[in-house]
């Protein structure tokens, strides 16, 4: 049996995935921040496999001060780390590396994402015998240009952990999204979704609160859980990501190239397992079948919606649009309320929940059987 250990745990993105890659996995989450210790607590409190500890990992056993900062996943043991916001200080309770791994009869997958902790973390384990029950590290490498040789100090790590034969895998780093986000502003490119991206970071889009609320209302009238959802219309991936957290599998379509290379960036950074294609729905067959296909805010670029909503209907067992029923701009597409229930009919579909969205559309669920929809 393997046990799955992330120390800094942050809001459980991780876990998540975990738990959706296997929902029978055991995992302990070690996490210093008292506020978001609170949000994992909530968050995984029906889960009897998932633990919470309100510690940190070091190198040795102390009580230790932890810099709490406005930005949560910016808080460390690095008093001098140079991202840290207006911090604060909180005494923590240190356990050392080797002492805990050997605590455990399991063999242990460990994820090390604790904000600069890992070099000492690291150092402390290969030193011991405790490096032998760890069989596979996942090492989110932090960049402190004014830390102390932590270029040289992470080569040798490595190159230890390479003469070992212990299985790693370097995760994203800090650099690697600043790196992104330079890029994503040297080409200009549209910011329409505001997307979270590691360490705190984020696209700053012109739409934030209608996106953030229409998922919100569209998370309460539909559960997907252990689903192959498809976002037809994806753009950027916003909506795709937040479904990611518990779908079984999601898939982003858009016509836009652009942005299907940036949610293929964005998707690596954050480590989710999402296909992003480039597809015309004017112009093309749907795949396969779907058990969710979502068509949000996109009919009115659609040149042929009357057809475009019959291949929706014909390819998923729930389809859930985002749909204005009067044509707002001249050269915008529209379909009838009328033709559009008409359609649904012709393909066994009912209208299960049917809601105003925060952008004042209409946002309307339809199921065959209907089992999933949240009365």
């Amino acid at each position: 049996m393997t046990i799955y250990i992330e120390v800094g745990g942050h809001t459980g993105e991780t876990a998540d995935k975990w738990i959706r890659e296997d929902s029978n996995r055991k995992i302990l989450i070690l996490e210093p921040n008292p506020h978001l210790v609170e949000t994992l607590n909530k968050k995984f409190e029906k889960n009897s496999n998932v633990d919470i500890l309100e510690v940190a990992l070091w190198d040795k056993n102390e009580i230790r001060d932890f810099a709490i900062s406005e930005k949560p996943d910016g808080s460390s043991l690095h008093l001098e780390k140079r991202n840290l916001r207006d911090p604060y200080l909180k005494k923590v309770k240190c356990l050392r590396a080797s002492e805990f791994i050997n605590s455990f009869d399991e063999e242990i997958f460990l994820r090390l994402n604790c904000e600069g902790a890992e070099f000492e973390i690291l150092e402390e384990l290969l030193e011991s015998d405790a490096i032998k029950k760890i069989k596979h590290f996942e090492i989110v490498y932090h960049h402190y240009p004014d830390n102390l040789d932590c270029e040289e100090r992470y080569k040798k790590l490595i190159k230890k952990l390479e003469e070992k034969n212990i299985k790693n895998k370097l995760g994203t780093t800090e650099q690697d999204v600043i790196n992104f986000l330079n890029r994503f502003e040297a080409r200009n490119l549209e910011k329409y979704h505001t997307i979270e991206l590691p360490f705190g970071y984020k696209i700053q889009g012109y739409n934030e609160d209608y996106e953030h609320k229409s998922w919100e209302q569209i998370s309460e009238i539909y559960n997907f859980k252990g689903k192959r959802v498809a976002d037809i219309g994806c753009f950027q991936g916003y909506f795709c990501f937040e479904m990611a957290r518990t779908a079984k599998r999601v898939y982003g379509f858009d016509k836009n190239v652009s942005a299907i290379e940036t949610a293929r960036e964005i998707a690596k950074l954050k480590e989710m397992n999402i296909k992003f294609e480039v597809f015309n729905l004017d112009d093309e067959k749907i795949p396969e079948h779907y058990d969710v296909i979502l068509l949000l805010n996109t009919w009115q670029h659609l040149k042929n919606l009357d057809l475009d909503i019959h291949k929706i209907f014909s390819k998923a067992k729930t389809v859930i649009l985002e749909i204005d029923f009067v044509k707002l701009k001249p050269h915008w597409s529209m379909i009838s309320r009328e033709k559009l229930l008409e359609i649904a009919k012709e393909y066994k579909h009912e209208l299960k929940k049917e809601l105003i969205s925060s952008r004042g559309r209409t946002i309307m669920l339809f199921e065959v059987g209907g089992e999933n929809a949240i009365e």
